[in-house]
């Protein structure tokens, strides 16, 4: 990086201010999403307004890494884990039943004679 000629680019000043409209807009309304998203494209912009294109071209790799570093939002997370769980609750009803095991089973909840389960996000074990 220290050899990459280094040409500010004045160009880009109005995508580094939405980006930053985006991070204020994003820390007001409390939505993380947003927030972790936009951080990244105020890195890209200001890293192109200080040095230039070419030292963006050679951060574009890293800071398009990051994007895999910022947590999925919570609708999309539980959308995920509810189809989860039901698989999970049908694997250990069919695993109980090739047993022999009488088991009751609602969408997530498995009952037996003496303890039951319940598949949740957390690994929660088993209630007696």
């Amino acid at each position: 990086m220290r050899d990459a000629p280094s040409r500010p680019s004045a160009l880009v000043s109005s995508s580094w201010r939405s980006a930053s409209g985006y991070y204020v807009i994003g820390s007001l309304g409390a939505e993380l999403f947003v927030t972790r998203v936009s951080l990244i494209g105020v890195v890209a912009g200001t890293v192109l307004y200080v040095f230039g294109w070419n030292h963006l071209r050679l951060v574009a790799f890293p800071l398009a890494f990051l994007v895999f570093m910022i947590p999925l939002p919570a609708i999309v997370f539980d959308r995920a884990t509810v189809s989860l769980q039901l698989v999970a609750s049908r694997m250990g009803e069919d695993l109980l039943r090739a047993a022999n095991v009488p088991v009751c089973a609602m969408e997530t909840f498995l009952r037996c004679r003496r303890s039951h389960w319940k598949s949740t996000t957390r690994a929660a074990g088993f209630d007696r």
